[in-house]
């Protein structure tokens, strides 16, 4: 039996901007409107669309932050009145629209599903709202067991926890300056290239109705699958996933390679690529996941395309900054975004790549408006393994002598003052890694000065009450 090609019938995104207590949908609600938006979208009859409905074999749900309920995808099976059969919940991670879409791409070609339904929803700001107003847990919502935050249930002891280090907002800087240093780059050209960058992308939110600040000044296929065509959905309407992959890097971030690179999201980008049967000049659009502008930076220079500037931007949406959060889901609004792009011809083929964790979690999609060129099938498998395969350095939890250092950051407060600065260093006895932290002034006087501190001799040492390694710098750059 010759192979199905998956088709996209149907997208759909809801955006509640209120923050009134009334008008406050939990993240189930919010899914379920998203998914009568996108039953509508087929442009099939309303009588065929109940019967669409009803034949939802397939329910993926990217997790929620907002509301943990145990068992998404059989609350929206029940609530939908279909009988599916395969029910999923991802792993957090901003990964996972792009991983469940090409999953269920895959069951469709396998001949293991007909009517799949990728879905997620955050409620963010309703749940902000009613904490400010001491009205909680939100009265209607579904009842839940622990409402204990995501981060504080996950949250787990390790080397890097003892320094206070692991949040994205201290680990992608990291990334930052050293991608920085390796570039050559000022910290003046980097950081005017990250403002061009995320300008442009707030330039496109402005234009993106579902995006927060919609509206807002910016800052400055020969063959069809059968069950389509006996839907009746009309067929400017299909949108064709061409292949995907994905891949995860070591959990912990200081026992990865570099920093100046990431292993799994170009060995994700290259494979999609090869699945996909294209080349990065045949691609028009794209949306690269941007929590941080270390993220599309690194996209766009191992693709060989301007970081910004370039003929097209890198992002559909607006990027997580001027976009809204989305939480996990926000690459599920670039895939409908993506669709709909494609479907009024604004280009021919078109990649998401979707990130999670701390450049942990890698996976990426292409779509377009026609079929396989090769004539194919869609991959029946990811290409890459789960994990990727990378040296890792020798750490040294306990560190003591000269050493360099390799990446850092500094963590400022509210005032603008420095707190304290972490660095990522190698000992120059034998090249192992360690992480060190220093609240010492004129340490972190340097560390914030206008000069490149990466490459700087520092002399490192352990804490034998904390159990930390602290360090200062020793002088100009080796």
């Amino acid at each position: 039996m010759s192979a199905t090609i998956p088709v996209v019938i149907g997208v759909g995104d809801l955006k509640n901007r209120s923050n009134r207590l009334e008008d406050a949908f939990e993240p189930l609600e919010l899914m379920l409107k998203a998914i009568t938006v996108a039953l509508k979208d087929t442009g099939i009859s309303t009588q065929d669309g109940k019967a669409l409905q009803k034949s939802i074999d397939s329910i993926s749900v990217v997790a929620n932050w907002t509301w943990p309920y145990p068992n998404t995808p059989e609350l929206l099976a029940n609530r939908l009145g279909c009988r599916a059969t395969y029910l999923r919940e991802s792993e957090h991670g901003g990964n996972a629209p792009a991983e469940l879409f090409d999953e269920a791409a895959r069951r469709i070609a396998s001949g293991e599903s007909k009517v799949a339904i990728i879905t997620g929803g955050e409620a963010l700001a309703s749940l902000g709202a009613f904490q400010a107003a001491k009205k909680f847990p939100p009265p209607g919502w579904t009842h839940v067991d622990d409402t204990t935050s995501i981060w504080e249930r996950r949250h787990k002891s390790n080397l890097a926890s003892n320094y206070g280090l692991g949040l994205p907002m201290q680990v992608y800087p990291l990334y930052e300056a050293a991608l920085r240093a390796h570039r050559g780059q000022s910290l003046a050209d980097n950081h005017r290239e990250s403002s061009e960058l995320y300008a442009e992308y707030a330039r496109v939110a402005a234009q993106n109705p579902i995006a927060w600040t919609h509206g807002k000044e910016p800052d400055t296929g020969d063959t069809i699958g059968k069950h389509a065509r006996q839907l009746g959905v009309p067929e400017s309407q299909l949108i064709f996933p061409l292949g995907g992959a994905g891949t995860h890097d070591y959990e912990h971030f200081w026992e990865r390679s570099s920093f100046h690179s990431s292993r799994s999201l170009s060995s994700c980008l290259d494979a999609t690529l090869a699945v996909s049967n294209v080349k990065t000049e045949d691609i028009d659009l794209y949306d690269f996941y941007s929590c941080f502008p270390v993220v599309p930076k690194l996209a766009s220079l191992h693709l060989g395309i301007p970081i910004y500037g370039g003929k097209r931007p890198t992002t559909l949406l607006g990027g997580l900054t001027s976009f809204g959060g989305a939480g996990n889901n926000y690459s599920m609004h670039a895939i409908t975004e993506m669709v709909r792009q494609l479907r009024r011809g604004n280009g021919r083929i078109g990649l998401v790549l979707a990130n999670g964790g701390v450049l942990s979690h890698h996976h990426a999609v292409c779509l377009s408006r026609r079929p396989r060129g090769d004539g194919a099938p869609y991959p029946n498998r990811n290409p890459l393994p789960r994990h990727v395969s990378d040296a890792q350095p020798a750490i040294a939890e306990r560190a003591n002598g000269s050493a360099r250092i390799e990446t850092y950051t500094v963590q400022y407060d509210r005032d603008g003052s420095p707190l304290a600065g972490f660095v990522l260093g190698r000992l120059d006895e034998n090249g192992s890694r360690f992480i060190a932290i220093t609240t010492d002034g004129s340490t972190l006087k340097d560390l914030g000065s206008a000069s490149e501190q990466i490459g700087k001799s520092i002399w490192v040492g352990s804490d034998q009450e904390t159990g930390r390694n602290t360090f200062k710098i020793l002088g100009s750059k080796i």
